[in-house]
């Protein structure tokens, strides 16, 4: 079908049988991921991470401490559950995050959860590499430098493949 909204920001599209998605291009990811026989579903609140970051100039009214945390929720855009057909083992489970656009609040999310969020097996796909603005290092650069425990990927669109670095 198409772009949903009209405003530039807004990237929602609505696949071809009717589903909205928040990007064309996470859409294309599910679609090739299907495709490719995986078992591919969108992630629900039930596959929500959890997750805490310091308030900046924050300050328990209780004790005075100035170290004071945040509770936060993170709910990533895809959850692979392995190849059809196939019994699904430890490990051949994991959740997608397509990312386009990396904008650093993003940045700093993705950072906080790999740190905190021990287990979890996660990987962020990318359109293609790209430098970051305000930064000398690509989006995957990035991810490798300060994110260790997320693997990150690039999406091929001729072939609907994800080339995992």
């Amino acid at each position: 079908m198409g772009k949903i909204g009209f405003k530039r920001s807004d990237r929602r599209y609505r696949s071809d049988d009717g589903q909205e998605w928040d990007s064309r291009f996470e859409w294309q990811v599910w679609d090739g991921l299907r495709s490719a026989g995986y078992d591919v579903r969108r992630a629900t609140e039930d596959d929500s991470i959890g997750y805490h970051t310091q308030v900046k100039q924050g300050r328990c009214l209780e004790c005075g401490s100035v170290s004071v945390l945040q509770d936060r929720i993170y709910t990533p855009d895809l959850y692979v559950a392995g190849l059809k057909g196939k019994r699904a083992s430890s490990g051949s489970s994991y959740y997608v995050e397509c990312k386009g656009y990396f904008p650093a609040d993003k940045r700093n999310l993705f950072r906080s959860v790999a740190n905190q969020a021990t287990g979890i097996d996660l990987r962020i796909v990318f359109p293609k590499e790209i430098r970051l603005k305000g930064t000398t290092k690509t989006n995957v650069e990035y991810i490798q430098a300060f994110c260790k425990t997320i693997k990150v990927g690039i999406w091929n669109k001729e072939t609907g493949d994800i080339l995992w670095l």
